[in-house]
């Protein structure tokens, strides 16, 4: 950590993976769903990482959902239910910065951080 190029940097990568996958929160009353540039957007991403092979589009459906739920086990986010982490996605995807899977972990922090710990 020491020889890190920007350690602060790294330390909040670190926290959010650690709270993303270890430590539990509790149910969102409501969900959304991915729709719109951000379900594009998202699609696109998996399609990067080769979890995806359609056309990405403004429409998050089953396909999509299935890159997402190989994402989820590839990341150990397994502590969340599917429509958690899509909820997630929608909510923070606009708060999230990096490019890649970096963005979507750290968009996925953002959506979970509104729910409590327990």
């Amino acid at each position: 950590m020491d020889d890190h190029e920007t350690p602060i940097d790294e330390l909040e990568r670190i926290f959010r993976l650690y709270d993303i996958t270890l430590l539990a929160r509790e149910a969102p009353e409501e969900t959304e769903t991915l729709s719109g540039e951000t379900a594009r957007a998202v699609a696109e991403t998996l399609a990067d990482l080769d979890l995806y092979d359609g056309t990405p589009s403004e429409t998050f459906g089953e396909p999509e959902r299935k890159a997402l739920e190989r994402f989820r086990g590839m990341n150990n986010f397994e502590n969340h239910d599917l429509v958690v982490i899509e909820d997630a996605l929608a909510r923070g995807w606009d708060k999230a910065g990096g490019e890649g899977e970096t963005r979507l972990v750290d968009a996925l922090w953002h959506g979970l951080s509104r729910l409590d710990r327990v």
